[in-house]
């Protein structure tokens, strides 16, 4: 394999090369040999362990977010009918409207104290 390394890399395996008295081949194959030795390597089960941690937080977080969001819709759709009962009944009933307020007002704040 041919591998196009930068001009400060190369510097630094001749030198090498021309200290230990070998070919920079050799240096480079010295210097993976002792990285492979001492960095333990991680292997694609523990990554895609950690890869399958992270999706399933992330599942977690939108199934929360969804209930939240759900749960949301829900009081604004109870207090949207709220409101719909109480106009009706207000406009059944005029004589129940505080003076000063029309139907709409006593609707929306009757459903607002009620919830």
């Amino acid at each position: 394999m041919k591998l196009k390394l930068p001009r400060q890399l190369r510097r630094a395996l001749r030198q090498r090369a021309e200290q230990t008295g070998t070919s920079r081949g050799e240096v480079v194959l010295e210097a993976l040999k002792q990285h492979l030795e001492t960095t333990p390597p991680i292997a694609v089960e523990a990554r895609l362990r950690c890869v399958e941690a992270q999706l399933a937080l992330l599942q977690s977080q939108l199934q929360i977010g969804e209930v939240a969001a759900a749960g949301h819709r829900d009081a604004s759709e109870a207090r949207k009918q709220a409101y719909q009962q109480w106009l009706r009944h207000f406009e059944a009933h005029p004589d129940e409207i505080e003076s000063g307020r029309d139907a709409h007002e006593m609707a929306a704040l009757k459903a607002a104290t009620a919830a």
